[in-house]
Parts: C-alpha cells; structure tokens; sequence
C-alpha cells in the first residue's frame, strides 16, 4: 500500500516539474504575430505614446508569449460588446421600467454589504462595520431583500470598502 501511495507520489510530482518550464526571458526578441488583429495597424502612429522613460524597455519591444492570444481574445471580445452584450443593455433598458431596475440595482448593492462588512471588520473597523451590518439586515428584512434601499432613509451611512 505503502509503495503505490509513494509511487503515485512521486509520478505527480515529476508531472509538476515537467509542467513548471522555465520562466527566463529569452535572448532574442520574437517578432510580434499581427494576424490575430483585425486592423494591423492599430499601434501606427502611437510609439510617442508609450514611450518608455529612459534606461527602460519600450512597451512595443517587451516579449509577450501570450500577445497572439490576448489579441485574438481582443477582438473575440470586441464582438462579443458590439453584436450580443450591447445590444441586450439596449433591450433591457427599453423594456424594464426604471423602478424595476431601481430595485434590482439596490438587491445586488445589499448584497456588496456583506463583502464591505467582512472588509471593516478586518480593518477592525468596528463602528463602520457595525453601519454595514444594520444596512444589510435593515435592507434585507424592511427593504424586502434589498430591493427597497430603507437604510438610506434611516440614515444609516453607506461605505465603500
């Protein structure tokens, strides 16, 4: 039993070593893959932007292993905003009545008190905290789960932690 258990050990952790690589820059700079942007020269023009302070590597000749991916994602992402979420933040304010989306504004706002209060309280902030918490009880009780702000109206003062 002994001997499987080791030998299983120590198979995980010669697959952790293969997998760790090493993480040195190399010698040569690669030259940038362009394809995955859908307009090549997206950066023309913008060298004097960044340019780096001196005694500094330039922001266009620092290598970025991931830089084809994360332009794919780029422009993956791009799409997604213009074809499916913006259009759907368009329909959703057309269609729901500001009351309601008043209300649902405020619900996910109580629930942001719980992560401010955990966040007072180890800032040993007591006093804050213990404001964060009557917010939360008050909106989630009084307010019908947060959907009506009442601690607002009841004075009660709101962090942002």
């Amino acid at each position: 039993m002994f001997a499987r258990w080791s030998r299983g050990r120590s198979l995980l952790l010669v697959l952790l070593l293969a997998l760790s690589g090493c993480a040195s820059q190399p010698r040569q700079q690669q030259p940038q893959d362009q394809s995955g942007l859908i307009d090549p020269d997206f950066y023309q023009g913008m060298e004097e932007s960044f340019r780096a302070p001196p005694g500094q590597t330039s922001f266009f000749e620092v290598h970025d292993p991931w830089g084809p991916v994360n332009r794919r994602l780029y422009v993956f992402n791009s799409i997604l905003d213009n074809y499916v979420l913006l259009p759907a933040v368009r329909l959703y304010r057309f269609a729901v009545p500001d009351i309601v989306r008043q209300g649902v504004t405020n619900f996910f706002a109580n629930l942001n008190e719980v992560t401010t209060f955990v966040n007072l309280v180890l800032q040993m902030k007591g006093e804050q905290a213990v404001a964060s918490a009557g917010r939360f009880v008050a909106n989630s009780t009084i307010g019908i789960l947060g959907i009506r702000d009442v601690a607002t109206q009841m004075n009660l003062p709101k962090y942002d932690e």
